[in-house]
């Protein structure tokens, strides 16, 4: 009787290894198929017994849901049929059919021809009144342009007079310079009397603060060398006559404001007005 190792040993040997035996396994299995989809069962009708009950039918007492049973019970219900029944009993003759359809041409005809004439009648008062409008434009733009001339003729008018002012202006300062340098008196001299009044006389400080008269203007006065009331080392001081000075003062004013006068009084008081005027809107403007 063999040994158990020896049974054993035997046995190993005839197992194959590992590797082997997955091989070996891997061929000899066989390849797999999908399962197969379960089917739906397959009903067959069956023959009705006699315990079957039959199918019902209507009877004549039974209402069926006709249009006419729908319409009733919707009416019944308060909701109205929008459908009207049709009344196949009302025939006409075909004389009175033709009659009825040559009065509906007819009053498709009047209805077109009245259509016709409204829209004729809308054309003509849109073209009358595009037309009116645009003589209105027209009329506008005609108004603004002789706006526009008149406005330009006033503006050229102001500036003719202005320059006509300016030039009225320049001609009397020249020919109030011109009428200075022919009265020029440079060497015109006169005597103090023996007791004099000093208020009578200016200086020539007094004569440019309070008269506004420049040294070409006093040429044109007599005058008086008087030794310098202020210094006895300064220069002698011109003195002038407070008459002569009124007077060429009235005349400048006069002839600088464009007046040709030829009485010399005259014009002399004219300048002397201008100068009371001058002073007077001089004073209300510091007040002010």
């Amino acid at each position: 009787m063999p040994s158990t190792s020896i049974e054993k040993g035997k046995a190993r040997a005839e197992t194959p290894d590992r590797d082997t035996r997955g091989a070996l396994n891997s061929t000899l299995t066989p390849p797999r198929t999908p399962p197969r989809r379960p089917q739906a069962p397959i009903f067959t009708p069956t023959k009705r017994s006699a315990n079957t009950p039959p199918p019902v039918t209507p009877s004549a007492s039974t209402t069926l849901l006709t249009p006419t049973s729908k319409r009733t019970r919707l009416e019944d219900y308060g909701f109205s049929s929008t459908k009207k029944p049709t009344n196949h009993n009302s025939c006409t003759s075909p004389t009175k059919r033709a009659e009825e359809n040559a009065a509906k041409k007819r009053a498709r005809k009047i209805e077109r021809e009245i259509k016709d004439d409204t829209d004729a009648l809308l054309k003509d008062l849109e073209k009358e009144e595009r037309e009116n409008e645009r003589e209105a434009q027209k009329r506008q733009a005609a108004e603004d342009k002789e706006a526009a001339q008149q406005l330009k003729r006033e503006a050229k008018k102001a500036k003719e007079s202005e320059d006509l002012a300016k030039r009225r202006v320049i001609d009397a300062k020249n020919n109030y310079y011109e009428w200075r340098r022919n009265n020029r008196k440079p060497g015109a001299t006169f005597k103090l009397p023996g007791p004099y009044d000093r208020d009578s006389y200016r200086n020539a400080r007094q004569c440019r603060d309070d008269y506004s008269l420049v040294p070409d203007d006093l040429k044109c006065l007599a005058h008086c060398m008087v030794p310098n009331t202020r210094d006895q080392d300064w220069c002698d001081e011109k003195w002038f006559c407070l008459v002569d000075v009124e007077k060429l003062v009235g005349r400048k004013a006069a002839m600088m404001a464009g007046i040709e006068c030829s009485d010399e009084k005259e014009l002399i008081g004219k300048g002397w007005e201008i100068i009371r005027e001058q002073q007077k809107a001089k004073d209300t403007e510091e007040a002010s």
